[in-house]
């Protein structure tokens, strides 16, 4: 069989780069008071577009929370990627 083209999968994202719909007060494990937060609707979200935590992604089937500290990217099929802030 042929194998699917799965760059179609994340459908079509909107160019360019959004900002954040909202903000929200969050409180992070480890931290006694709440943080600022940026909020964004996922299908906002471009191929390509990066940010810097704290930060909410929303959409119809979940939630993805972004630390502060911590760094995400829109891969290139859509997919979240986040990478996590190193501490000792």
């Amino acid at each position: 069989t042929e194998q699917p083209d799965i760059a179609g999968l994340a459908g079509v994202l909107p160019p360019g780069g959004p900002a954040p719909n909202t903000t929200r007060s969050v409180c992070f494990p480890g931290r006694s008071q709440t943080v600022a937060t940026k909020v964004y609707a996922r299908r906002d979200l471009p191929i390509g577009y990066s940010d810097a935590g704290p930060a909410v992604v929303e959409e119809y089937g979940s939630t993805t929370l972004v630390a502060p500290g911590d760094r995400f990217e829109i891969g290139r099929l859509g997919e979240i990627r986040i990478a996590i802030e190193h501490q000792s």
